[in-house]
């Protein structure tokens, strides 16, 4: 069945304008971003793609592909002059555990032209459902003082399911397609921290150290892409006084931190330490480096506790490892 689809003018021109481009210059004031030799439009789109890395070597999902075309028209002759065939060019492409084809596109902002683009892909190529992936952030900045309803209802810039939806349902109702979100940071990254002990403090000409003993196999993200995480100590300090310091561990790499030029309590050796909004992307990104077990997870309910993962001991390193006789 023929189906007719009105474009205004605007629309006509950007559809004949050429494809997807590149430009220098983001207008959207994206930062291009380099990783395992890729360049990304943006570190919202960088950080996708590595989350769909790690899905793929778990088996979660399969066939990643990056920048999928999309037909969406066939080169015409216009005005006596040959139009090339016009694409529309997706972010991501996969196939769930279902079999299902999921495309994904990881935009900042969603353009007229880029609503129009999906509906003719969907007019095309029958598309049923559209990841929107993750992108609700959490508050890593003041962690502690948000977690009161008050901070929120005086702070109404920040982000919230609700003004998520306001934003995003208007823009994503008239696809007609299934909308698949993830807001998996959202739900646990403030659920949880990361427990670690000051084991002592190094000072130097420039610098003062505060060695822990947890360490970047634990917690990546200061690492990998200077992730902020508050960092308080388990006991309100007594003495009350502050130091600037740098938060690292005892692996043997420069990039082993936590924290850097960090204004915090002057904590002294043996005390606890808590790396607060480490629910997210803690435990699912660490690692056995340097022979470093991974480190227990308790629930805690209240005054109750319970251990929900163990510690794991020298047998779990090398279990299944052998020696050729």
């Amino acid at each position: 069945m023929n189906k007719q689809i009105i474009l205004t003018e605007k629309q006509a021109k950007s559809l004949t304008s050429g494809t997807k481009s590149k430009p220098r210059q983001s207008k959207y004031r994206n930062v291009k971003t380099k990783y395992d030799g890729i360049n990304f439009d943006s570190k919202k789109e960088c950080e996708r793609y590595k989350v769909l890395k790690q899905w793929q070597q778990k088996g979660l999902i399969k066939n990643l592909v990056l920048q999928p075309k999309f037909l969406i028209a066939e080169s015409v002759q216009l005005d006596g002059k040959k139009q090339r065939a016009r694409y529309y060019i997706a972010d991501f492409m996969y196939q769930d555990q279902d079999n299902n084809q999921v495309v994904e596109d990881v935009k900042g902002m969603k353009t007229d032209i880029y609503k129009l683009k999906r509906h003719l892909v969907k007019e095309k190529h029958g598309i049923e459902f559209f990841s929107i992936g993750g992108g609700i952030g959490i508050v890593y900045q003041g962690t502690l003082d948000s977690g009161v309803q008050e901070w929120w209802n005086e702070d109404c810039a920040q982000l919230t399911l609700s003004t998520y939806a306001q934003a995003v349902v208007p823009t994503l109702q008239p696809l007609g397609l299934h909308i698949i979100v993830e807001p998996g940071r959202l739900i646990v990254g403030n659920a949880g921290a990361l427990i670690t002990r000051c084991l002592y403090e190094k000072n130097g000409k420039a610098k003062t150290f505060k060695i822990v003993d947890a360490g970047m196999n634990d917690l990546i993200r200061p690492a990998l892409y200077q992730g902020y995480h508050e960092i308080i100590p388990v006991r309100e300090h007594p003495s009350g006084s502050c130091v600037t310091a740098d938060v690292v561990g005892p692996i043997c790499e420069s990039g082993d931190f936590l924290a850097q030029n960090r204004d915090m309590p002057d904590v002294r050796q043996g005390e606890l330490l808590a790396v607060l909004s480490a629910g997210a992307y803690g435990f699912s990104m660490s690692s056995n480096y340097n022979s470093r077990p991974m480190a227990e997870e308790v629930l805690v309910d209240g005054d109750q506790w319970n251990v929900i993962r163990s510690r794991q001991s020298w047998e779990d390193l090398i279990r299944g490892e052998s020696i050729p006789e």
